[in-house]
């Protein structure tokens, strides 16, 4: 009977997950994305530009130690951030760099627990039951896809999406503003549902947009005018960051950087750089088509639209990170508690593949043990390196290029589901063994009705 009132009680959910993320934070990481918080902390807190390549810190790095690295391709509230948690691990750690681990990990732990009490709030808000609700706050509380890319890999998503949930529950416009500026300030995924967001009510909305976009912007200026940083480095990463700079990502789009597709592509003028901004009209499309097919501001028809402009972009960018489905699973997860039940399977089936690309591309999770076992980081640097060609790194690399063809094919499937939202909404790869939409059992009322 305990154990079943912990279960439905939301604060206790919340401390479950904050308890699972914390116990795996200070030993792990991504070697290059843990490498470049780790030196953006100590370079940035002693008023170096991030925004260049930074050697290792003795006593601190664990990856790359013979180089040094580029660092991020975000505004400088990040790094400004690390800067200011590297201050307090200076006065409180005594040089453990296994505390520092820990404290550049915790905006993005704390915000992908945030983010299961948003998703609690949305459903709420969007109509659901109670039990819909905390259906949702426990997917994502225990959902693996994301506690490993927060508290294993070390990114921060989780605290962008959870400041644009907090930006669609706001009802004052201030607090809109503030949060979807926050938002933009961390990363700038959230441009992408801005123009989408503006047009829908040219009144309100756009003003709220546009004094989002308009904080982020005007504080960068400050910033780089008060510490005296360059801004040619910064405008390279950001033009890096519009190419697309990731090689290897969860799409089609890897079929086109293999060792056998690359020669031939390449003999076609400009192929490449018109693939890498692919995504600009796509998204432009994208946004057209959801304004006609959602246009008012209601939460279903915002949920709808969000979800086709961030498909579309997934499957017109060059190299998609893991790290963005963080984006994508939470507004498929309240579309299917709320509106859509029938999609259920597809969404099951879309974040297992998720799963299942984020094991492989970390050689079962062996990258990210690098802290503690710079041997396990080694091994999965050796099985990935194509010009090291083994039997082991060549089925790398088809399961690589296998499952970024299969997601994109669910995709695909998702976008047009969004757009005749009649259709069969069973997974395409699915209905040959597949006769009923039956949900499987992680969303599944567990009989007792609503708590």
């Amino acid at each position: 009977m305990r154990a079943n009132l912990v279960w439905r009680d939301p604060r206790s959910l919340l401390l479950m997950g904050l308890a699972i993320r914390e116990m795996l934070t200070w030993w792990s990481g991504h070697p290059f994305d843990m490498e470049v918080w780790i030196r953006n902390a100590y370079f940035v807190s002693g008023g170096i530009s991030p925004y260049n390549f930074l050697p290792p810190v003795s006593g601190l790095s664990f990856a790359f130690l013979n180089r040094s690295i580029g660092s991020v391709g975000y505004l400088p509230l990040w790094s400004l951030t690390l800067a200011a948690l590297f201050r307090f691990y200076s006065i409180v750690a005594g040089g453990n760099r296994f505390v520092l681990y820990f404290l550049v990990k915790q905006p993005g732990v704390l915000g992908d627990v945030c983010l299961g009490y948003m998703l609690y709030q949305t459903v709420l808000k969007c109509g659901g039951t109670r039990y819909a609700a905390l259906a949702a706050m426990r997917f994502w509380v225990f959902f693996p896809f994301g506690i490993v890319v927060s508290a294993v890999w070390g990114q921060f998503d989780a605290l962008v999406v959870a400041s644009f949930f907090y930006f669609q529950l706001a009802e004052r416009p201030v607090r809109r503003c503030a949060s979807l500026a926050v938002g933009i300030f961390l990363k700038l995924v959230p441009v992408l549902f801005v123009p989408y967001l503006a047009l829908r009510n040219r009144s309100t909305d756009c003003k709220t947009q546009m004094a989002a976009l308009a904080l982020p912007a005007t504080l960068t200026l400050l910033i780089f005018s008060l510490a005296n940083w360059d801004f040619g480095p910064f405008t390279g990463t950001l033009t890096s960051q519009v190419l697309g700079r990731v090689v290897i990502g969860m799409n089609y789009m890897n079929l086109f950087g293999t060792p056998f597709t690359y020669p031939f592509f390449s003999r076609i003028g400009y192929f490449y750089v018109v693939i890498h901004l692919l995504w600009i009209p796509g998204v432009a499309v994208a946004s057209l088509v959801a304004l006609r097919l959602f246009p008012s501001s209601s939460m279903q028809h915002s949920t709808q639209a969000l979800l086709l402009i961030l498909v579309a972009f997934f499957l017109t960018r060059w190299g998609v990170n893991e790290q963005l489905m963080i984006y994508l699973f939470p507004l498929m997860l309240v579309d299917v508690l709320v509106w859509h039940p029938e999609r259920r399977l597809l969404f099951e089936f879309t974040w297992i593949l998720g799963i299942i690309f984020l094991a492989v591309r970390s050689d079962l999770f062996l990258v990210f043990a690098g802290p503690v076992f710079p041997g396990a980081m080694d091994l999965a640097f050796r099985l990935q390196d194509i010009n090291n060609p083994t039997i082991f790194v060549s089925l790398y690399y088809a399961a690589i290029y296998l499952l970024g063809t299969l997601f994109s094919i669910f995709l695909v499937q998702i976008a047009l589901v969004l757009i005749h939202p009649s259709r069969d909404s069973t997974p395409w790869l699915l209905r040959p063994v597949v006769r009923r939409k039956a949900p499987l059992s992680i969303l599944s009322s567990d009989g007792e009705g609503d708590p």
